[in-house]
């Protein structure tokens, strides 16, 4: 995702929690991925993933993680309630044709059968 794309996409998010406090909304579902929180090279194997854990910027696509970390500080800012949701595959409409997001592509290897029991791919 080139820097014009990262922008956009949270200027994006900035706007629709803007409108959250114009609108007195009390709580906030927020629907991020799993990229924002389980990418880190420097974790042990056995690592608890929780609230507290986020992606390092340098090793996963940065849009997740700076949305989702930014979302929070927001939340904290003003006072909504923020609860966020990563699922590890979300299925649906691509807004972008021209390239293929995780989950489609995971989704195509498993089906061309090139999934490892261990979920690493061949």
């Amino acid at each position: 995702m080139d820097h014009f794309d990262m922008s956009y996409e949270l200027l994006d998010e900035k706007n629709s929690f803007k409108a959250c406090v114009e609108a007195n909304v009390k709580r906030v579902v927020y629907v991020s991925s799993a990229a924002a929180l389980m990418m880190n090279p420097n974790w042990s194997k056995n690592q608890v993933i929780d609230e507290s854990c986020w992606s390092d910027l340098e090793f996963c696509k940065r849009t997740e993680t700076q949305a989702e970390s930014e979302a929070f500080e927001f939340a904290k800012r003003t006072g909504i309630g923020l609860v966020s949701i990563c699922p590890t595959m979300v299925f649906g409409p691509v807004l972008k044709q021209h390239t293929v997001n995780a989950s489609t592509l995971a989704l195509a290897k498993l089906l061309l059968k090139r999934v490892l029991s261990n979920g690493r791919t061949k």
